[in-house]
């Protein structure tokens, strides 16, 4: 798969967790955080889905100049835990 699930609490994916950061606005976020059912298991957005919505979502002021540590950020921590 090209959106591998990471250890992440908050993001089922990197891919989530990229398109989560783009924006500062709080409730922007909440559709790439985790959810789960009683069972624990993940009921919320795809990854494609996350990459989709993260093209409409308000990015912050500097994101074309974080935007690069912040995927370095992300893929290092897929590999660290």
């Amino acid at each position: 798969s090209n959106y591998p699930e990471t250890p992440a609490p908050s993001n089922p994916s990197s891919e989530h967790a990229y398109m989560a950061s783009k924006t500062i606005i709080l409730a922007q976020r909440v559709p790439f955080q985790k959810v789960s059912d009683i069972n624990k298991k993940h009921i919320g957005i795809t990854a494609g889905a996350a990459k989709k919505l993260g093209q409409s979502i308000t990015l912050q002021e500097n994101w074309d100049d974080i935007k690069y540590n912040r995927m370095l950020e992300i893929v290092f921590n897929k590999f660290v835990k």
